[in-house]
């Protein structure tokens, strides 16, 4: 569930991005909140591809199975 969370994860980052960055270019003031926006949802995408690398890892440990590079298959 984790891996496939992970993916919903990426594509929000993707979308907050282009949103962002349309605000950005159409209010220069914006630059600086933006930036910092585009910094956090960066990070939260970090969080999300570690706890991924958790989980496959626990899966790993309990169940002897590698699923590592598998998410079209989960």
């Amino acid at each position: 569930d984790v891996c496939k969370r992970d993916d919903l994860v990426d594509n929000l980052r993707r979308a907050n991005r282009r949103e962002v960055i349309g605000y950005m270019c159409a209010e220069c003031a914006l630059m600086e909140a933006g930036l910092d926006i585009l910094r956090i949802a960066r990070n939260l995408e970090r969080i999300a591809d570690l706890c991924t690398n958790i989980g496959e890892d626990v899966i790993f440990m309990v169940e002897g199975k590698v699923i590592k590079h598998q998410k079209a298959k989960l």
